[in-house]
Order: C-alpha cells, then sequence, then structure tokens
C-alpha cells in the first residue's frame, strides 16, 4: 500500500553549539521507525522504502547524520561513528522515544550497532525493540577504492573538487547497485547533492578516515551480549560489504536473523524495495507483537 499523503514535518535538533541534526518525521502511527542512511547519502536514500510503511501504524524519523544531507558539517568536526551513535542516543532522549525499530544502511548500520552497544552500556533496556540492518560493515574490512581515494591524504578533496559531479555521483551508484543501468537519471538526482555544496567535500574525506573507530575491536567482542531482535538484510551480489560479514554477524549475534535478496547489491532498499519491504514487514510484526 502506498502513502497518498507524506504526511511529512522536517525539524532540526541541536547537538551542541555548533551542530544541527535534521530530520523528516513522516507519520502519525505509534510504532517509531528510525532510519540511518549510508556514506555518501542522505535521508533521500529511502524515498522507494518509506512509501511502503502504513503511516497510520508507523511514524518515520529520517535523520541526515552529521556531515550529511542538511545536518550541520563543522569543518573540525567528529564524523566517526562513536559520536553519530551518540547523537542518535541524545536524539532519541530529546524526543522520548522508546520501543524504537533502528534501520541502518551500510554506515548508518554501524551508527546503529554503536547506539545499540552504546544503549545497552547505559542499561537502556527500552529504548530499542528491534534493529534491521542492510549490508552493514560490523568489522573492519578491506575497503572499497572509493575509500581509498577519499582517505588519502589531499587526493580525496582534489577528486570530488575536480571532477564532474555527474561523474562521481555516476561512478558511486554503479558500485553499489547490482543492476548498473539503476544509475540513471532519477538515482543521480537523488544523490547529486551528497557529493557538492559547502562543507560536504571535507565532511565525507573525515568521515571515510574516521570511519574506523578507536577500539573498535572492544565493541566486536559486545556483538554477543547484544539482546536486541536483530533482522541482518544482504543483497547477495553486494560488492560493498560483502555478504561473509551479515554470516559472521548473524552467527556472532544471538537469535540474528539473516535474509539475502538475490541479484541485488549494496543497496537492497533501492534494488527491491518491494522485497525488502515484505521482509521487514514480517519482521516488524513479529517484534511488535512482542512488545504488546
Amino acid at each position: 500500500m502506498r502513502n497518498a499523503e507524506p504526511d511529512t514535518v522536517w525539524n532540526c535538533f541541536g547537538f551542541g553549539p555548533e551542530v544541527c541534526i535534521r530530520y523528516e518525521r513522516q507519520g502519525r502511527g505509534p510504532i517509531p521507525v528510525l532510519l540511518l542512511h549510508g556514506f555518501a547519502a542522505s535521508r533521500a536514500t529511502w524515498d522507494d522504502l518509506r512509501e511502503l510503511f502504513p503511516l497510520d501504524r508507523y511514524t518515520l524519523y529520517l535523520i541526515d547524520l552529521k556531515g550529511f544531507g542538511r545536518s550541520s558539517k563543522p569543518p573540525n568536526g567528529d564524523y566517526g561513528p562513536v559520536e553519530q551513535g551518540a547523537i542518535l542516543l541524545a536524539f532519541l532522549s530529546e524526543l522520548q522515544l522508546t520501543n524504537v525499530i533502528l534501520v541502518g544502511h551500510s554506515y548508518g548500520g554501524t551508527v546503529a550497532l554503536m547506539a545499540l552497544l552504546m544503549a545497552r552500556r547505559s542499561a537502556w533496556r527500552e529504548l530499542f525493540a528491534g534493529a534491521v540492518l542492510m549490508g552493514v560493515p560490523a568489522w573492519p574490512q578491506h575497503l572499497p577504492r572509493f575509500f581509498r581515494y577519499l582517505k588519502a591524504p589531499f587526493l580525496g578533496s582534489l577528486l570530488l573538487h575536480l571532477l564532474p559531479n555527474r561523474y562521481v555521483v555516476t561512478r558511486a551508484l554503479e558500485s553499489v547497485y547490482f543492476d548498473r543501468k539503476l544509475a540513471d537519471d532519477r538515482h543521480r538526482k537523488r544523490y547529486a547533492d551528497c557529493f557538492r555544496g559547502e562543507g560536504t567535500v571535507s565532511a565525507l574525506v573525515r568521515t571515510a578516515r574516521q570511519m574506523v573507530p578507536e577500539k573498535w575491536e572492544e565493541f566486536c567482542a559486545e556483538y554477543p551480549a547484544l539482546e536486541t531482535p536483530l533482522l541482518l538484510l544482504w543483497g547477495r551480489e553486494d560488492r560493498v560489504v560483502r555478504l561473509r560479514q551479515g554470516e559472521r554477524l548473524r552467527a556472532t549475534v544471538p537469535g540474528a536473523r539473516l535474509e539475502v535478496i538475490s541479484h541485488c547489491g549494496h543497496n537492497p532498499h533501492e534494488e527491491h524495495p518491494e522485497e525488502a519491504w515484505n521482509i521487514i514487514r514480517r519482521f516488524l510484526e513479529e517484534v511488535t507483537q512482542v512488545q504488546g
């Protein structure tokens, strides 16, 4: 069922004097769902999936992470997943939300994992009712070429400033989609602003360099203690974060479920939104029944 009326409100959450986190609230349902985009993306990455949520049952919160979309991009900011996780917890506290469903894609999934672990350390047992993680790098891995370029001193900034925006966006989308024909005008328009604008290049470079948090192995060691119901959703042909990461996470987190979509790359919510939604819907129904 597609929603005829968006029922959308834009707002800003302040995190310190220099950081405004822009977010979009959509719907009026009793079940809060918070969606976290991946690297070099924004809340627009969810445009296909969001249409499928019944807005009388769910309220969606679509956040632009610090350094992305409409959110602040301080020149010397901390864009690592621990900082982003702390912002997320502060956001939920400010809005007094509990029993939240987290949906995180790629880097947003890493942020979601950090938030789950930080909430567990704080004994906020009722904060999260479940989490859906798509193509999440849960352990350090070999970085794609694009990330290696961004991390190189001066090279990443130089390339993003010199190369045409259309070329950068097209190559980025071709690297994440299984069907490269999806790197079309509609999707290029969706991501064009993610590679340009004041402060964007600096934020991308700093995020790429800070993506692996200090002492990540200590966080990884806590995965077996996670008690939040976890759905792992992967594209079988994901070239960015290989399926073996999902298989390892399923084996590590008790009760975690892994669902795999064939003929799909790194972005199942865009390449196969209907199939992705059906998998997520079943998980949400099970989790909310338990909570009810």
